[in-house]
């Protein structure tokens, strides 16, 4: 249950950046102090936007394939939260600081 409501945060917290990388670009083009950034390159746009994804759907795995080969070597799953969660913040915090960073 724990892993689900991880889930639904992470979902919500990438659908919010996500929203917010739609207007990232703005400044790009218009000879603005932002014009810039390297998010104003498509490529990199595109990989920032998807980075969150990326950790969210590979922490997931990841938490599953943890959990079900502790729980076979007779462990506690719950290490395997932590792997997956560690995975998406590493990916989310990289995507933020190549935005604001």
């Amino acid at each position: 249950m724990l892993g689900v409501l991880l889930g639904l945060v992470a979902a919500a917290v990438n659908a919010l950046f996500s929203f917010g990388m739609l207007f990232a670009t703005d400044s790009c083009g218009t000879g603005a102090s932002g014009g810039d950034a390297r998010v104003c390159d498509g490529g990199v746009w595109a990989v920032v936007v998807a980075l969150p994804w990326v950790g969210l759907f590979g922490g997931v795995t990841a938490a599953v394939v943890v959990g079900v080969t502790l729980v076979r070597q007779g462990r506690s799953p719950w290490p395997g939260l932590l792997v997956g969660l560690g995975l998406y913040v590493v990916l989310l915090v990289t995507s933020l600081v190549t935005v604001f960073g």
